[in-house]
């Protein structure tokens, strides 16, 4: 999601949706319960790659707790609560929270309550720095109808409205193929997953499916690749990253790679990283 990479405008920090520069996003499905302080570790202690050890590369991190937020008495939960305000506290780290909406079929007052309880993470005094800093939308259309239309529109600007969604209020879709243009035209979404598919099935897109990847600007794009053979992970991030400026490529396969880490997380991220040096 040639060689134009996101980065944050200098000096903005986290008050700045990634722009234009010469480095590509890390995308980070975070859908991995941490049980203890070393769960994530792979984020933070890999041997030569990892947050700490380049704060010039931006990574993109997707918080599913329990199918979205979370509610009492379930949450707060221990160890989110100790997680988060650790992702947080990394300048080169933007938060998203997780709200599924089944292709606009699930109630918008059901959605809205799952923005504005992520909201409500920013209040907790007790736990400083749990909050995040957008939502990412699972399961939006790809398909136009009006009534999609205008549902994208108001959760989107529920986002950008909501007390407790910090900077920069980012909103993410995952169609998980190229939408309509009119549905996007409306929302304005500012990353949306053009393609969530193992390399094979990308590997058969049609010319007209490919080209149909690009009909967002490739600053907004992201590509969720999985089922790659490890070997290939390093040239099919140099490829990619000319088609989205935001990236999660892993060998795993369908039904487990969100779940947990992949052996060619490291290469992944590496690979990442080379791209701007």
């Amino acid at each position: 999601m040639a060689n134009i990479f996101t980065r944050l405008i200098p000096g903005k920090g986290h008050n700045s949706v990634p722009q234009g520069g010469t480095r590509s996003t890390v995308v980070v499905p975070l859908y991995i319960y941490p049980l203890s302080e070393e769960t994530y570790a792979p984020l933070y202690a890999a041997p030569s790659i990892s947050i700490r050890s380049h704060p010039e590369l931006r990574f993109l991190v997707i918080l599913n707790p329990n199918s979205g937020p979370g509610a009492p008495p379930w949450w707060p939960d221990p160890g989110y609560v100790r997680e988060i305000p650790r992702l947080n506290a990394h300048a080169n780290v933007t938060t998203l929270g997780y709200v599924r909406i089944d292709y606009c079929k699930r109630s918008q007052g059901d959605v809205v309550d799952d923005i504005r309880a992520y909201g409500r993470w920013a209040a907790d005094e007790q736990h400083p720095g749990t909050l995040v800093r957008g939502i990412f939308f699972d399961e939006t259309p790809n398909h136009y109808t009006g009534q999609a239309a205008r549902y994208l529109e108001e959760i989107s600007r529920e986002v950008r409205t909501a007390t407790g969604i910090d900077v920069p209020r980012l909103v993410m879709h995952n169609p998980g193929t190229s939408p309509d243009q009119r549905l996007t035209s409306l929302s304005k979404p500012d990353v949306t997953a053009v393609c969530e598919e193992s390399l094979e099935k990308y590997r058969s897109y049609t010319v007209q499916q490919q080209t149909s990847l690009r009909a967002l600007p490739r600053t907004q794009r992201c590509i969720i690749m999985h089922t790659v053979p490890q070997s290939q992970i390093p040239t099919l991030v140099r490829e990619l990253s000319r088609e989205a400026a935001y990236l999660f490529i892993t060998e795993l396969g369908t039904g487990v790679y969100y779940q947990k880490w992949g052996s060619g997380w490291e290469g992944f991220v590496r690979s990442m990283a080379q791209l701007g040096a």
